[in-house]
């Protein structure tokens, strides 16, 4: 008999960021060895392994919504559980398992798909990367999924850098911690080899355009010596941000060509990429890079920063240029050698494609029923306990 894995997540219906692309291929996975159902606030047809989590509209509008909301995701989880007897919980993050019993946090995995909680109260933490009015907010959910990281069966991580965040911050044994990188469909990225010329479309994909250090980028490109040639496309942004990064780019001094666009679906994004020369992004922080190696599965060449889980995806500067996070002076030296040997993008460019095969969604799916098939039963989750 198949186990049964209730998965609990905030997209459904729609997809803003990896975890809600994690979920869309949970849903696509035909012959999963696991009976998995779907527990979401955005379900809108229930069935028999889909099922609704009830959330009022006016909760939806209070300050601390996900609080209310975590209760709702209890009461619909030992609602289904009485009849299902479940198994496992996967939770995509913390903030759906804040209120689940002690008997459901012994079968619960917890997903850390970000570590903006990790570093809130490191040097790692830069300042100047994030809104001051989000640090308040990251430094509760910092405790929310500290606690809850520590009562679950096991942690998730979604690269070897958060792995190690999550057990040295947050304090977990090495037992209850494990290791899924997170995928990229292959076969939905079409690769489009490119005649090597000198780049000059760049295309900038990221809704927290602060964090993704789209400053830096603007400054290199002003000083890189063929400005005026560059075309580039910044994408990714919400329309209460808009007016915010054209403000930017005309206070960068950057005189090139800028189109500034909202979030893309999976048809408008293949589109972006295909027209562009060179993906670029100068990150802070990033737990792990999926729209880098979306790029790269697309054969884009891709210009990122060292930050975090990116050095695993850039196979630490052989799958593409890293420059070292807040380094301006040597973006620069990497626009200009491109642009004198711009055949170097295409080296770059294969070596990502066979690279990010380990990132593919055959693997992570294999390596998801690794994980629960050698899962035997409870593992003690420490000292705390949950209310039940």
């Amino acid at each position: 008999m198949k186990k049964r894995i209730a998965f609990l997540t905030t997209q459904f219906a729609e997809v803003k960021s990896g975890p809600g692309r994690f979920t869309e291929y949970l849903r696509q996975w035909d012959e999963a060895p696991f009976e998995i159902h779907f527990f979401s606030e955005q379900v809108v047809e229930p069935s028999a392994c889909v099922h609704p989590v009830k959330t009022p509209a006016w909760i939806r509008k209070l300050p601390f919504s996900w609080l209310p909301k975590a209760w709702m995701y209890r009461q619909a989880l030992l609602h289904a559980n009485q009849k299902l007897k479940f198994d496992y919980v996967l939770s995509a993050d913390y903030s759906q398992a804040i209120f689940l019993p002690q008997t459901m946090m012994e079968k619960l995995w917890v997903m850390v798909n970000d570590d903006n909680y990790l570093l809130i109260f490191t040097r790692q933490d830069h300042a100047g990367s994030i809104q001051s009015t989000r640090k308040w907010a990251r430094r509760i959910g910092y405790f929310f999924e500290r606690r809850v990281a520590r009562l679950a069966r096991t942690v998730v991580s979604n690269s070897l850098y958060t792995k190690e965040l999550v057990e040295r911050v947050y304090k977990i044994p090495a037992a209850k911690s494990v290791l899924l990188y997170k995928a990229v469909d292959l076969s939905a990225w079409q690769y489009l080899a490119r005649p090597a010329r000198p780049p000059r479309k760049f295309v900038f994909i990221k809704n927290d355009w602060r964090r993704g250090g789209l400053d830096l980028i603007l400054s290199a490109f002003v000083q890189c010596g063929y400005q005026h040639e560059i075309e580039f496309t910044i994408a990714g942004i919400s329309d209460q941000q808009k007016a915010k990064v054209e403000l930017a780019v005309a206070e960068s001094g950057f005189v090139g060509t800028t189109v500034v666009k909202g979030l893309q679906n999976k048809a408008e994004l293949k589109a972006l990429l295909a027209n562009a020369d060179v993906w670029i992004s100068m990150s802070w922080q990033e737990a792990l890079g999926v729209s880098c190696m979306e790029a790269m599965a697309c054969g884009i060449p891709v210009i990122a920063s060292n930050a975090g889980g990116l050095k695993e995806v850039l196979a630490f500067g052989e799958a593409g240029f890293m420059v070292t996070t807040g380094d301006t002076s040597a973006l620069i030296s990497v626009l200009q050698q491109i642009d004198k040997q711009p055949d170097l993008l295409n080296q770059k460019a294969i070596f990502a494609r066979n690279h990010v095969a380990q990132f593919s969604l055959d693997r992570m799916y294999q390596n998801l029923t690794e994980l629960f098939s050698e899962a035997s039963g409870p593992i003690s989750s420490g000292s705390e306990s949950a209310g039940s």
